[in-house]
This record gives structure tokens, sequence and C-alpha cells, in this order.
């Protein structure tokens, strides 16, 4: 056929065509732009060698790259080119981030990833690989919140806000799938969003409260945004408050679930019976999951309540209640109208080992006030502290734990001592097999409940090998040192001071005890002279 081309030739040329590989990965100038899926990478206009360097990572990075099924344009924009503050501000000015910088968008969707930290050139290479690859992955998802076998939420960057709007509380886990302690806690995780879903049935926990899980290698934005360094990671995400990390040890589902519960319904406003009775009801829940589970560090909730008709006052015993936070430590604002009988009618019942008083010998709760319920101490009502919020939560804290304490050496004592506002230490050391220990015990249960808040106190028995430091530093070496009550500042405030033998009575701690905080600070280093 004149002037015109053989179907044989159409087809020859359509197969060469359909022969040739689609280019996924490509390099052009940056105003061939073409494709949604863009990779730029900002370079040094006055280094020539470094942006060479540079250059040849991105080929080689894009040679390796085209079995992949999604189109990307890769371009080069130098710190003279303009657009370059637009799209690498951080690079740009006063305090500039050093070059090679890399930025990955979506020009369709308006996505777009740009590291905001150096990226030193010898890491480039690995650097582009793995945002690259994390980019991509997070074009393909979707806003759609899927779930695994053990209907645990799967959450990434793409689902995580519409996962927030579903549910305003959620309990997240973020854990690596190469890491031990992550694997273990893997199904104790599917165990706790069983227990989740059972709180909910009960009223315990919201009705939208749920579970979800971040795979930390495949979401390193979430893992930046919510600043996970350590391996799993667990956060309780509450709308319109800041994400707030698991306190303690998280060694059970139980652990899990009851901080959860302490995370989602502390800082309730309680004004009218019927909000009491709602509160008392997750109390009642709360101490239900604790004791069922013999292996939970506490078997029942510790109750924080400040007692306030103006909820919102920054200075208020609110703040310092709602400060004090921890897995089985729940808190609440109580107007001073219903105080007495949230406590009276419907706390102390759930605390039967606890009530050393009855329901009608319960005082009336005064305004400023925090009242903490404990299985270990019972019913406290804090003094009114009208100057120092400072003391309030001092007194706060110790309220919520043990009176005195075994010294035991163990993560969770030690964490609680370290993280504590009280920087003073007063420990009884004798022999437990005295007749006499119990007295002295008793000396010290009874200073330290007319000084809570002012130290730690704690007893061993004198032969306790963890202590031994301690009695040497205060010349408690010999038998005939023994009782000994050594009063320790873990802050260096005072030298440490020795009470034994016949010293070791409630009238001679408190007086010492005294002493040292009382005086001004540039005397105690000399506080050891009583």
């Amino acid at each position: 056929m004149k002037g015109g081309i053989s179907c044989a030739v159409w087809l020859a040329v359509w197969l060469l065509v359909a022969a040739r590989p689609s280019v996924a990965h490509r390099i052009v100038e940056y105003e061939d732009l073409e494709a949604p899926l863009r990779v730029i990478i900002g370079v040094p206009g006055n280094r020539p060698s470094q942006r060479e360097y540079i250059q040849e990572m991105v080929k080689e990075h894009v040679a390796a790259a085209q079995s992949s099924s999604q189109t990307v344009d890769y371009t080069f924009l130098s710190q003279d080119d303009s657009g370059f503050d637009h799209l690498f501000p951080k690079h740009s000015g006063p305090g500039a981030l050093a070059l090679p910088a890399i930025r990955l968008m979506n020009s369709q969707t308006g996505d777009f990833m740009s590291p905001d930290w150096a990226i030193p050139s010898s890491d480039f290479s690995s650097e582009l690989n793995r945002l690259v690859g994390e980019f991509l992955k997070w074009q393909l998802q979707t806003d759609e919140v899927k779930v695994d076998e053990d209907e645990v939420l799967l959450l990434h960057g793409k689902n995580m806000p519409f996962a927030r709007v579903d549910h305003e509380n959620l309990l997240v886990m973020f854990y690596a799938p190469w890491c031990k302690y992550s694997q273990a806690m893997l199904p104790k995780f599917a165990q706790a969003k069983q227990m989740v879903d059972e709180m909910v049935r009960d009223k315990v926990l919201p009705r939208d409260a749920a579970v979800g899980k971040v795979n930390v290698d495949e979401e390193g934005q979430l893992r930046k945004d919510f600043n996970v360094s350590m391996y799993p990671s667990f956060k309780f995400l509450k709308q319109g408050s800041p994400p707030l990390s698991f306190r303690g040890q998280a060694e059970t589902a139980t652990d899990l679930v009851a901080h959860f519960i302490t995370a989602t319904q502390s800082g309730e406003t309680i004004t009218t019976p019927r909000e009491g009775a709602a509160f008392a009801s997750v109390i009642a829940g709360l101490n239900k999951l604790l004791a069922g589970d013999s292996e939970a560090e506490e078997s029942a909730a510790t109750v924080v309540l400040a007692v306030t008709a103006s909820s919102h006052n920054a200075l208020g015993p609110c703040s310092v209640a709602n400060a004090i936070q921890g897995k089985a430590t729940i808190s609440a604002c109580v107007a001073p109208s219903v105080a007495r009988g949230l406590v009276a009618d419907e706390l102390l019942p759930l605390f039967p080992a606890a009530s050393t008083v009855g329901a009608a010998a319960v005082p009336e709760p005064k305004e400023g006030q925090v009242l903490v319920l404990t299985e270990h101490n019972g019913l406290l009502a804090s003094p009114v502290f009208t100057t120092s919020q400072e003391e309030l939560l001092r007194w706060s804290l110790a309220a919520t734990w043990p009176t005195v304490s075994r010294f035991d050496g163990s993560a969770s004592q030690g964490d609680r001592i370290r993280n504590s506002p009280m920087t003073t230490l007063v420990l009884l050391a004798a022999d437990e097999k005295d007749i006499m220990f119990p007295e002295f015990k008793t000396a010290l249960a009874t200073a330290a409940n007319d000084r809570r808040g002012m130290a730690h106190f704690l007893f061993a028995d004198k032969n306790e090998p963890r202590i031994q430091g301690i009695l040497g530093s205060a010349g408690a070496a010999s038998a005939s040192s023994f009782p000994a009550v050594v009063l320790l500042s873990l802050a260096g405030e005072f030298d440490t001071v020795l009470l034994s033998k016949e010293d070791v009575t409630k009238a001679k701690i408190v007086r010492a005890l005294d002493s040292l905080l009382r005086m001004p600070a540039h005397d105690r280093r000399h506080g050891g002279e009583l």
C-alpha cells in the first residue's frame, strides 16, 4: 500500500514500544517535573564536589528503584535557585541546617515529608532509601482503620487522625518487630484489648475507648511525632489533652488496662451525688480488675480528691490532685457540698480493709484540702496549705504511698524516690529479731505520720546488704550503733545525721528532721550537730 504503513510494520512498532520498560523512577530538571510523587533534593550551590557526590548517590538509588510500581520524579534544587527557601525553610537563613536536604511530596494531595534534622553526607544514601520507602508506603495507605486478628486497631500515619476522631480515648502500643520485649508484650496487649472491651461494657471505661498499635519500623514519622525512643512504649491519647505516657512498670495486661482507666477517668469535676456515684462505680471496677490479678503490683486503687468549689483555679488543689498520676491512681475535683457523702457513702465501702473509721465519723472536708484514700493508709486528709502549693503536692504524694515502707531496692521504689519532690530519706536499721523492733518501727511510723511529705520513711534489717553503704557513711558500722535512724539528703543539702540506741524515738526523729529541713539552706551542711 503506497504512502502508508503496513499492518505488519504497525504491529512491529507497537510490540517494540510495548516491550520497552516503563520508567517508574527518573531524574528530571525541576521545570520538567510531571509525576505527582516527587523527591526534591536540596544541594549546595557553592560546593560542586559535594553536590556531585550527592547526585551520584541519587542516580544509584533511582537505578535500584526501577521495579517500583509507583512513578516518582527526582530533581535537584540548589540553595541559589528560586523556590529553595520555600521548600527547605529549615535549611535557609540564620541557623540553617547543613545540606543535603530532602523533601518528598505529592503535588495532587499536598502530602509531604521534609526531615527537619541535618543529614550527614555519609548517611544520605541510607536516609534517602528509608524516607522514600516510608513516603511511598504512606501514599498507598488510606484513612481506613483496619484491625488485626485480635481486633486491635492497626494505626499508621494516614489513619491515626481518623482513629482519634472515632475514639476519643486510645491506648496505643508503639512496638518494634525486632525487639524481644515488644514481641513478649504483643500477646499481653491483645489480652488487654479483650479486657478493655469488658471495662467498656461495665461502664468503667468510656464507650469509645479502644486500643491500637503502631509498628515503629514502618512509621518513623509517628515515632517522631509521639517522641518514642524505647520499645515497647505505651501512650494514652485523649481528645483535648496532650499524649500521656505510661507511668511505672508495664508487666501485665492488667497494668495496661488499669492505667488506661486512670488516664481516661481522672480529672473529673464532681458537683452532684449522681456524678459521685458514677465516679465510685469506676473505682469499684478498677478495684475488681486489680484484685483479680495476683501479679498486679497494686491490689486496689489510690483515690485522690481535691476539695474545692473552684475547680478551674490553677493554684488550687485540683491542679495538685491531677498532677498525681499512676497506673492505679485516679483523681477528681469535688465540690465541698458533696465531698463527705462521696467519701462516707460511696468510697469507704469499696475499701473495707482500710476503713479504720465508720462512715459517721468521717469529718466534714474543708475547702482547699486533698483527701487520699488507699488500702494501706485508709483515709487521710491534708492540712489546708494556704501559702505553698509545693507543700500540698509533697503531702499528697506521700499520702499515696505507705506511711513507712520496707527498703526493698526495687525499681519501682527507686523510681518513686528519684521522681519525688522530697529529697530527704529517713531510714531505720535494726535487728528485726529484736523484741523491741516493733517499738522502733512504731516510733518511725508516728514520726512519718506527723511529718508526712517531708521525707521518705523506710526501714530495714541492719544486715540488709543494700543499705551497708548508707550505714557506713553515717558511722553506724558497729553492733553498738543499733537500732539506728539515718537522716540523709539525696540532694546533698546537709550532712548525714545518725540517731542511735536511746535516741530512736518519735520525738527525737521529728526534732532532728525539723532542725535539718527548717534551718536556712546555707546552714544545712552542718546539720549533723544536733
